[in-house]
Protein backbone atom coordinates (compact mmCIF):
# COMPACT_ATOMS: atom_id res chain seq x y z
CA UNK A 1 0.00 0.00 0.00
CA UNK A 2 1.19 3.61 -1.29
CA UNK A 3 0.67 6.75 1.55
CA UNK A 4 -2.47 8.32 0.92
CA UNK A 5 -3.80 5.44 -0.86
CA UNK A 6 -6.70 4.84 1.11
CA UNK A 7 -6.70 8.36 3.27
CA UNK A 8 -6.76 10.52 0.30
CA UNK A 9 -10.54 11.20 0.46
CA UNK A 10 -11.08 11.83 4.18
CA UNK A 11 -7.55 14.20 4.34
CA UNK A 12 -9.21 17.40 4.34
CA UNK A 13 -12.07 15.91 6.68
CA UNK A 14 -9.35 15.06 9.42
CA UNK A 15 -7.56 18.22 8.92
CA UNK A 16 -10.50 20.46 9.50
CA UNK A 17 -11.65 18.52 12.24
CA UNK A 18 -8.04 19.67 13.63
CA UNK A 19 -8.67 23.00 13.55
CA UNK A 20 -6.44 23.79 10.25
CA UNK A 21 -7.58 26.28 8.35
CA UNK A 22 -5.98 26.45 4.77
CA UNK A 23 -7.62 30.28 4.19
CA UNK A 24 -6.00 31.77 6.93
CA UNK A 25 -3.03 30.13 6.65
CA UNK A 26 -3.16 31.69 2.60
CA UNK A 27 -3.74 35.16 4.02
CA UNK A 28 -0.51 35.10 6.26
CA UNK A 29 1.33 33.32 3.54
CA UNK A 30 0.39 35.94 1.08
CA UNK A 31 1.28 38.42 3.29
CA UNK A 32 4.75 37.22 3.71
CA UNK A 33 4.86 37.07 -0.12
CA UNK A 34 4.01 40.62 -0.46
CA UNK A 35 6.32 41.98 2.42
CA UNK A 36 9.51 39.91 0.65
CA UNK A 37 9.21 39.32 -2.88
CA UNK A 38 10.63 41.30 -5.98
CA UNK A 39 9.50 39.80 -9.17
CA UNK A 40 6.61 41.78 -10.64
CA UNK A 41 4.52 39.05 -12.38
CA UNK A 42 2.12 37.02 -10.79
CA UNK A 43 2.31 32.75 -11.00
CA UNK A 44 2.50 30.21 -8.20
CA UNK A 45 4.01 27.01 -7.88
CA UNK A 46 2.96 25.01 -4.77
CA UNK A 47 5.51 21.94 -4.85
CA UNK A 48 3.62 18.70 -3.21
CA UNK A 49 0.43 20.65 -3.02
CA UNK A 50 -1.52 17.36 -2.19
CA UNK A 51 -5.18 17.79 -2.35
CA UNK A 52 -4.97 21.38 -3.61
CA UNK A 53 -6.29 23.30 -0.18
CA UNK A 54 -3.82 26.12 -0.39
CA UNK A 55 -4.30 26.08 -3.73
CA UNK A 56 -8.27 26.64 -3.53
CA UNK A 57 -7.19 30.07 -1.73
CA UNK A 58 -4.08 30.78 -3.66
CA UNK A 59 -5.57 30.89 -6.74
CA UNK A 60 -7.89 33.68 -6.41
CA UNK A 61 -4.86 36.37 -6.92
CA UNK A 62 -2.04 33.89 -8.75
CA UNK A 63 -1.91 31.88 -12.02
CA UNK A 64 -1.47 28.51 -10.14
CA UNK A 65 0.23 25.09 -11.41
CA UNK A 66 0.64 22.34 -8.64
CA UNK A 67 2.81 19.07 -8.36
CA UNK A 68 2.64 16.09 -6.28
CA UNK A 69 4.25 12.85 -6.51
CA UNK A 70 1.19 10.87 -5.05
CA UNK A 71 -1.60 9.77 -8.06
CA UNK A 72 -4.35 9.92 -5.03
CA UNK A 73 -3.42 13.11 -3.43
CA UNK A 74 -3.20 14.44 -7.18
CA UNK A 75 -6.68 12.72 -8.24
CA UNK A 76 -8.35 14.96 -5.00
CA UNK A 77 -7.03 18.08 -5.95
CA UNK A 78 -7.85 17.33 -9.74
CA UNK A 79 -11.28 16.62 -8.65
CA UNK A 80 -11.78 19.78 -6.84
CA UNK A 81 -9.89 22.02 -8.94
CA UNK A 82 -10.70 21.15 -12.49
CA UNK A 83 -9.19 24.39 -14.07
CA UNK A 84 -5.90 24.00 -12.24
CA UNK A 85 -2.74 22.36 -14.18
CA UNK A 86 -1.55 19.64 -12.09
CA UNK A 87 2.22 17.68 -12.82
CA UNK A 88 3.19 14.11 -10.99
CA UNK A 89 6.64 14.69 -10.12
CA UNK A 90 9.19 14.31 -6.76
CA UNK A 91 10.25 17.11 -6.03
CA UNK A 92 14.18 16.17 -6.28
CA UNK A 93 13.53 16.18 -10.07
CA UNK A 94 11.14 18.85 -10.42
CA UNK A 95 11.70 20.34 -14.13
CA UNK A 96 8.55 21.70 -15.59
CA UNK A 97 10.67 23.86 -18.32
CA UNK A 98 9.16 27.39 -16.96
CA UNK A 99 10.00 29.81 -14.12
CA UNK A 100 7.39 31.16 -11.83
CA UNK A 101 7.23 34.35 -9.26
CA UNK A 102 6.27 32.47 -6.62
CA UNK A 103 7.33 28.50 -5.45
CA UNK A 104 5.42 27.24 -2.34
CA UNK A 105 6.28 24.46 -0.41
CA UNK A 106 4.15 23.74 2.87
CA UNK A 107 2.54 21.91 5.22
CA UNK A 108 6.06 20.27 5.47
CA UNK A 109 6.02 17.86 2.80
CA UNK A 110 9.73 18.50 2.72
CA UNK A 111 9.54 16.14 5.91
CA UNK A 112 9.08 13.34 3.42
CA UNK A 113 12.61 13.72 1.79
CA UNK A 114 15.25 11.08 2.33
CA UNK A 115 17.69 13.13 4.29
CA UNK A 116 19.73 16.36 3.89
CA UNK A 117 21.05 15.48 0.58
CA UNK A 118 17.61 15.59 -0.55
CA UNK A 119 16.62 18.39 0.81
CA UNK A 120 19.70 20.47 -0.55
CA UNK A 121 18.65 18.99 -4.17
CA UNK A 122 14.59 19.54 -4.07
CA UNK A 123 15.30 23.37 -3.19
CA UNK A 124 17.61 23.29 -5.98
CA UNK A 125 14.98 22.25 -8.26
CA UNK A 126 12.85 24.63 -6.73
CA UNK A 127 15.09 27.79 -7.05
CA UNK A 128 16.19 26.92 -10.56
CA UNK A 129 12.24 27.37 -11.28
CA UNK A 130 12.27 30.95 -10.00
CA UNK A 131 12.14 34.38 -12.22
CA UNK A 132 14.80 37.25 -10.63
CA UNK A 133 13.09 38.56 -7.73
CA UNK A 134 10.77 35.59 -7.19
CA UNK A 135 10.98 33.50 -4.15
CA UNK A 136 10.56 30.16 -2.88
CA UNK A 137 8.56 29.36 0.48
CA UNK A 138 8.93 26.34 2.41
CA UNK A 139 7.47 25.37 5.34
CA UNK A 140 9.68 22.70 7.52
CA UNK A 141 8.55 19.60 8.92
CA UNK A 142 9.27 19.99 12.89
CA UNK A 143 12.55 20.84 13.80
CA UNK A 144 14.15 19.01 16.21
CA UNK A 145 14.04 21.75 19.23
CA UNK A 146 10.30 21.81 18.54
CA UNK A 147 9.81 17.84 18.89
CA UNK A 148 7.54 16.79 22.30
CA UNK A 149 7.31 13.87 24.00
CA UNK A 150 4.21 12.11 21.63
CA UNK A 151 1.35 11.18 23.06
CA UNK A 152 -1.30 9.15 21.38
CA UNK A 153 -4.65 10.64 20.08
CA UNK A 154 -7.56 9.48 18.12
CA UNK A 155 -9.77 11.80 16.06
CA UNK A 156 -13.16 10.87 14.56
CA UNK A 157 -14.93 12.44 11.91
CA UNK A 158 -17.79 11.73 9.47
CA UNK A 159 -17.59 12.87 5.46
CA UNK A 160 -19.73 11.23 2.49
CA UNK A 161 -21.67 9.26 4.85
CA UNK A 162 -18.73 7.72 5.96
CA UNK A 163 -17.27 7.57 9.29
CA UNK A 164 -13.45 7.80 9.68
CA UNK A 165 -11.63 7.11 12.81
CA UNK A 166 -8.00 8.07 13.04
CA UNK A 167 -5.66 7.06 15.84
CA UNK A 168 -2.13 8.65 15.65
CA UNK A 169 0.99 7.56 17.59
CA UNK A 170 4.93 8.52 17.22
CA UNK A 171 8.28 7.46 17.45
CA UNK A 172 10.98 10.16 18.18
CA UNK A 173 14.45 8.75 16.47
CA UNK A 174 17.50 10.83 16.03
CA UNK A 175 16.32 13.50 13.40
CA UNK A 176 12.83 11.47 12.51
CA UNK A 177 10.12 11.16 13.17
CA UNK A 178 8.05 7.92 12.42
CA UNK A 179 4.46 8.89 12.94
CA UNK A 180 1.88 5.91 12.47
CA UNK A 181 -1.47 6.16 11.65
CA UNK A 182 -4.05 3.50 12.39
CA UNK A 183 -7.52 4.32 10.23
CA UNK A 184 -11.10 2.85 10.84
CA UNK A 185 -13.45 3.11 7.96
CA UNK A 186 -17.03 2.80 8.13
CA UNK A 187 -20.04 3.07 5.97
CA UNK A 188 -22.89 1.35 3.75
CA UNK A 189 -20.53 -1.31 2.51
CA UNK A 190 -19.09 -2.28 5.97
CA UNK A 191 -15.88 -1.46 7.94
CA UNK A 192 -12.48 -1.98 7.16
CA UNK A 193 -8.81 -0.82 8.78
CA UNK A 194 -6.07 -0.04 7.35
CA UNK A 195 -2.13 1.14 9.01
CA UNK A 196 -0.36 3.87 7.44
CA UNK A 197 3.83 5.10 8.58
CA UNK A 198 4.88 8.46 7.46
CA UNK A 199 8.80 8.58 8.23
CA UNK A 200 9.49 12.85 8.96
CA UNK A 201 13.03 14.03 8.65
CA UNK A 202 13.82 16.70 11.06
CA UNK A 203 16.01 19.40 9.92
CA UNK A 204 17.81 21.93 11.94
CA UNK A 205 16.62 26.21 11.46
CA UNK A 206 20.47 26.24 10.05
CA UNK A 207 19.77 23.28 7.20
CA UNK A 208 17.03 24.80 5.61
CA UNK A 209 19.05 27.89 5.47
CA UNK A 210 21.69 26.41 4.32
CA UNK A 211 20.11 24.56 1.40
CA UNK A 212 18.20 28.11 0.31
CA UNK A 213 22.03 29.99 0.47
CA UNK A 214 23.27 27.17 -1.42
CA UNK A 215 20.54 27.32 -4.21
CA UNK A 216 21.93 30.63 -4.75
CA UNK A 217 18.92 32.43 -2.68
CA UNK A 218 18.84 35.13 -0.38
CA UNK A 219 17.55 32.87 3.10
CA UNK A 220 15.34 34.36 5.85
CA UNK A 221 13.36 32.78 8.36
CA UNK A 222 10.57 33.58 10.69
CA UNK A 223 9.98 31.33 13.47
CA UNK A 224 6.06 31.13 13.53
CA UNK A 225 5.15 30.96 9.94
CA UNK A 226 1.68 30.38 8.78
CA UNK A 227 0.92 27.86 11.28
CA UNK A 228 2.56 27.81 14.03
CA UNK A 229 5.80 25.59 12.85
CA UNK A 230 8.14 28.33 11.11
CA UNK A 231 8.46 29.30 7.64
CA UNK A 232 11.93 29.39 5.26
CA UNK A 233 12.14 31.34 2.03
CA UNK A 234 14.40 32.72 -0.21
CA UNK A 235 14.28 35.21 -2.64
CA UNK A 236 16.44 34.54 -6.33
CA UNK A 237 18.83 37.89 -6.78
CA UNK A 238 18.79 39.37 -10.26
CA UNK A 239 17.43 41.90 -12.31
CA UNK A 240 13.63 42.45 -11.84
CA UNK A 241 12.82 45.96 -14.22
CA UNK A 242 12.55 43.27 -17.54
Amino acid sequence: MQLFEHSAPFYDAIYAAKGKSYRNETERLCAFIDSHRRSPGNTLLDVACGTGEHLRFLRGRFEVTGTDFSPFMLAEARRKLPDVLFHRVDMCELDLGRRFDVVTCLFSAVGYLGGEADLRQAVRRMAAHLEPGGIVLIEPSLTPDRVRPAATSTLSVRTDGTQVTRTTSAEHGTGLLRVRFDYRVRNSEGERAFVEHHPMRLFTPETYLEALRDAGLDAAADEAGISGIGLFWGVRPGDTSA
